[in-house]
């Protein structure tokens, strides 16, 4: 208890103080008795936890990559078969219920894939109205089964945005496949990957929406920070192997003595 103007008032920011200089000196010591005069086990373990994060790094990449080829190679399949299909239906005035119905079973993977790039402004033929958000493919198969038929001007469309979109994938797959070839990439996706743990969790237990997560794993912040703490980690391990000691360790320790005066 600490006296003040004749009071009595709980210590609680003193004793909060000391409860955290006891942690950091605490850490500091394990550290110091654990790892600073074991210079072979510092080495072993610093090689370990940085051959860990290109591991993780590489892995994940590799499964990214995986994903948008699948992605990708759907959206060729159904381009082509598109096509082919709205070809015989205006040329021959034929549908073709097998390759209706697989194009049906496969357009709102396909519009997922699309996101944004297959909403649009619309505004239906000979109409005097606009519909905003239309979502094209999605309201296009079924006209090819009404009494008015598809109009050839929303196939166009369709088919536009399947080409463009796929053009556009096929670039960013090979963007990811030069990062296979660069070991600073893996290092930076591993350290990504790890910061990214609590949110995953989060989404897992319904806690975090997975637009929110995305936007976490994959964003510039997220990415700067691994960045650096790649920097970080690589010249401290290239420290720990040379010299035996650890700049980070050193750190704590500053800390710790800093606290403790």
């Amino acid at each position: 208890m600490v006296v003040l103007s004749g009071r009595l008032l709980p210590a609680t920011n003193r004793l909060s103080e000391d409860t955290a200089q006891g942690i950091l000196c605490v850490v500091a010591e394990c550290y110091s008795e654990c790892w600073l005069y074991n210079q072979d086990t510092m080495i072993y373990v610093a090689i370990l936890i940085f051959t860990a994060f290109l591991a993780i790094g590489f892995f994940s990449l590799v499964k990214g990559i995986n994903s948008l080829v699948n992605k990708y190679d759907l959206l060729v399949e159904f381009r082509n078969r598109f096509v082919a299909f709205a070809v015989e239906y205006f040329e021959n005035e034929n549908l073709e219920e097998k390759e209706y119905h697989w194009l049906l079973e496969n357009v709102d993977e396909v519009n997922a894939t699309l996101g944004g790039s297959a909403t649009m402004t619309y505004k239906p033929p000979f109409a005097n109205y606009i519909v905003k958000n239309y979502e094209l493919l999605i309201n296009l198969l079924p006209e090819f089964n009404s009494s008015m038929g598809a109009h050839r001007d929303n196939v166009t469309t369709a088919e536009s945005i399947l080409t463009r979109y796929i053009g556009s994938m096929k670039k960013r797959i090979q963007k990811r496949q030069k990062k296979l070839r660069q070991p600073i990439a893996w290092l930076i996706e591993g350290i990504t990957v790890a910061l990214s743990v609590p949110f995953l969790l989060l989404r897992e237990f319904s806690l975090l929406s997975a637009g929110v997560y995305n936007k976490v794993r994959h964003g510039k912040v997220t990415r700067l920070i691994a960045g650096l703490i790649g920097l970080i980690s690589m010249v401290d391990t290239i420290n720990v192997i040379v010299t035996g000691n650890s700049f980070t360790i050193d750190i704590v320790q500053l800390l710790a003595s800093v606290f403790s005066k």
